[in-house]
């Protein structure tokens, strides 16, 4: 089980983005669930979205089979980014993977940050 304290105390902002960084390239599910129980202030989370992008890019692109990730573990990885653009407040974005994934957290998003305004440009 990893531990790493997050306050009390609270290591450099480079300590999270390493572990972080290591989370994305080998255990997706550990990636998501730091991104979403850390609060965004331990680590740049502008850094973490290029990242996070490149990565996928670099599945995407890659035609080699061990570098291919389930589908499950694309969702996860999806899901993500998606709360990295919420923290960013990069609401578009964050809306935009919901809905592509069908995932009924875009209204939670919508409700708590009022962007109903904002979404009803899509409708």
């Amino acid at each position: 089980m990893l531990f790493i304290p997050t306050s009390s105390p609270q290591l450099e902002s480079s300590c999270y983005e390493t572990v972080l960084q290591a989370a994305l390239y080998n255990d997706i599910d550990l990636f998501k669930r730091l991104v979403q129980q850390w609060p965004p202030h331990l680590y740049r989370t502008g850094w973490l979205i290029g990242l996070t992008l490149r990565r996928i890019q670099e599945v995407l692109s890659s035609s080699n089979q061990s570098d291919a990730l389930s589908p499950k573990e694309e969702v996860r990885l999806y899901h993500a980014l998606a709360h990295l653009y919420v923290h960013e407040r990069k609401f578009d974005s964050a809306i935009k993977i919901y809905t592509n994934l069908r995932d009924q957290q875009v209204f939670a998003v919508i409700d708590k940050y009022q962007l109903f305004e904002h979404v009803s440009l899509y409708l």
